[in-house]
């Protein structure tokens, strides 16, 4: 996790100040290839669940660790905004298949009573990839984006089988059960009408168990989808716009990475405080609460003058994202169960996806035609509020229920 989100979603933003400088290119054109990426995100986020779902994460991942080191190998040679798109894809399908959709249905499979704690360790790791930014942002200007990237494909293909090899994709391949607990007939599942079996199901599955369609029938899954949309959708636009605005700010490239470090810093560290409270109380007040600490952040960015405000910024946007996160991702194993985890967690990113096409390829079009970020943060704290508020239509989750 830590590798993909270094590479990919913490770093858009140096990598797209490194190729203005570069070709002088406009936001628009830059923003566009990350708003494709994540329109093949809308359309593969589906297909990846699925892909978990039928051939386990193992395999998902080391396909994914190959096709975005090819990627980060072709962009190194880019030298023309076609070129840039149709790699910009490559990397973002690799990352996909090798990111988020398989880990966290690995951490819904092997998990069950700890599970959002278990999910935030997992997200730390996305958290320890911003560590990186500085490292990259400095590699961008003593040696160029052009060594960086092929640098980056040659990292990913090296590391991708160490990582693949320790992976199981169930703890029955070990001779263990969820949350290393023995059997116990009375906490057996029954599975709802139509459920396919798995060879790997096992007795210590509780709670609903759905099916793909099921959940799509379900006020819940929309609910939870559009709320995971309310702070994703800021996510992916500041992870692309960020930066640029720091550096349009009078920040160096070197200090904008430093701000993305910061983030990410305090966001591992709200991410385990996020997956406690989400082990000890409602889930949906978790949520809730953090959506709006992450809500008045985007406000925050607006008064963004200097290091020091960029800063607390940082520290603000880290606690709203860090402890939203690991709740905002097991709340669906609470709901749905884990039979197709991979499926409906793929599904349920889909409106993210779709707004993370709309929002930041305007907020470049909004910079271009006013050379302000004002309108754009306006929008995604508004989008985080409401997102909020969805959250709590749902009603509790109960082990054992299904709930519509």
């Amino acid at each position: 996790m830590a590798i993909m989100s270094a590479v990919t979603w913490q770093s858009t933003g140096i990598f797209l100040v490194a190729l203005e400088d570069e070709f002088n290119w406009s936001r628009t054109l830059l923003s566009g290839a990350f708003a494709i990426a994540r329109a093949e995100g809308a359309l593969m986020g589906p297909v990846e669940g699925a892909i978990t779902d039928r051939v386990g994460a193992r395999w998902t991942i080391l396909a994914g660790f190959f096709i975005c080191a090819v990627g980060f190998l072709l962009f190194s040679q880019v030298n023309h905004p076609v070129t840039f798109y149709v790699v910009f894809i490559i990397i973002a399908s690799g990352a996909g298949m090798g990111g988020y959709i398989p880990l966290a249905t690995l951490i819904n499979r092997w998990f069950y009573r700890k599970r959002t704690i278990a999910t935030s360790i997992l997200m730390i790791g996305g958290s320890i990839g911003g560590v990186l930014v500085p490292l990259l942002a400095w590699g961008i200007v003593t040696y160029g984006w052009r060594w960086v990237f092929g640098g980056i494909g040659a990292f990913i293909l090296a590391a991708a089988f160490p990582i693949v090899a320790v992976i199981k994709d169930h703890p029955e391949d070990l001779g263990l059960n969820p949350d290393g607990e023995t059997v116990d007939p009375k906490q057996q599942t029954t599975l709802p009408e139509g459920t396919p079996s798995h060879p790997r199901s096992s007795s210590l599955q509780r709670g609903p168990q759905f099916t793909a369609k099921q959940a799509l029938h379900t006020w819940t899954f929309w609910a939870i989808s559009i709320s995971h949309a309310g702070t994703a959708i800021g996510m992916t636009t500041m992870g692309m716009h960020l930066v640029p605005h720091l550096t349009d700010q009078g920040l160096s490239l070197p200090m904008a990475g430093t701000v993305v470090l910061i983030v990410t810093s305090v966001s591992a560290s709200f991410q385990l405080v996020g997956g406690w409270l989400g082990d000890h109380i409602d889930k949906r007040k978790v949520i809730f609460f953090f959506m709006m600490v992450h809500g008045v952040s985007l406000l925050f960015a607006l008064a963004i003058d200097s290091f020091t405000t960029a800063a607390i910024f940082a520290i603000i946007s880290g606690i709203g994202h860090g402890g939203r996160a690991p709740a905002a991702t097991s709340i669906r194993g609470d709901y749905f169960g884990q039979r197709a985890f991979g499926t409906i967690l793929g599904l349920s990113m889909v409106p993210a996806n779709i707004g993370g096409i709309i929002i930041p390829l305007m907020a470049g079009f909004l910079f271009d035609i006013r050379g302000s970020y004002t309108i754009t943060f306006l929008i995604l704290a508004s989008i985080s509020f409401v997102g909020g508020f969805f959250i709590l239509s749902i009603k509790p989750a109960r082990t054992g229920a299904i709930h519509c």
